[in-house]
């Protein structure tokens, strides 16, 4: 059996979580990705338990290390303010393999936001936005290469040291016409002399009794 070597992995996972190789044989049972589903622990009884028993799992050949490492990054940041308005589901571990990727996290019950709800969502994205990263380079968080659909294969070819650089090769492909004006504008990144800011991915909100959310 190959060894499936972890991205993320949090030493105070719940004990009952399947094994790697259990997950990726799970997700293959559940159909190709991109997916997820709730993986309930063998003692689950309660509709309504604690965040312990459940988890969530989400697969498939799109999810990158760097959406987990950065998912596992601000949750540490936000769930340890108890005042903050938003918290965000801890990665308990995640992984690729064969070309899949795999992100084990913390599953939280509640229902999708509506517009009653507006005014907590923009509390909790200026949370979000407001968290610097810890890398002053264009990336996912602790380092790697930016992921978007203006590359080919998704994947730049070389790694970029400043907003700036990556904002040039669009200018440049924009020039020889090689986007024909359809390409991002990097250029409202928001940059700081201290790093650079955290740009959200279209996560689901979902309000708590409390007046926290998680997303």
């Amino acid at each position: 059996m190959v060894d499936i070597q972890l991205a993320v992995e949090d030493p105070n996972s719940p004990t009952w979580l399947p094994t790697p190789h259990a997950v990726v044989t799970k997700c293959h049972q559940h159909g190709p990705g991109p997916s997820g589903f709730v993986e309930y622990s063998p003692d689950f009884v309660d509709p309504f338990p604690d965040c312990t028993k459940s988890a969530w799992i989400k697969y498939g050949p799109s999810i990158a290390m760097g959406e987990a490492r950065t998912q596992d990054f601000i949750a540490n940041i936000v769930n340890s303010d108890k005042d903050c308005v938003v918290r965000v589901p801890h990665v308990y571990f995640a992984f690729r393999y064969d070309r899949i990727g795999y992100i084990i996290m913390q599953h939280i019950h509640g229902r999708d936001c509506n517009e009653d709800d507006f005014n907590e969502i923009s509390r909790a994205v200026k949370r979000l936005l407001s968290i610097q990263s810890e890398t002053k380079s264009p990336g996912p968080v602790r380092g790697g290469p930016v992921a978007h659909r203006f590359f080919a294969d998704h994947r730049p070819d070389i790694r970029y040291n400043s907003v700036g650089e990556l904002q040039e090769q669009r200018t440049r492909a924009q020039i020889n016409g090689s986007d024909h004006g359809s390409g991002p504008d990097f250029s409202y990144i928001a940059q700081s002399c201290t790093g650079l800011r955290i740009l959200g991915c279209q996560y689901p909100l979902r309000p708590k009794a409390s007046s926290s959310n998680y997303v």
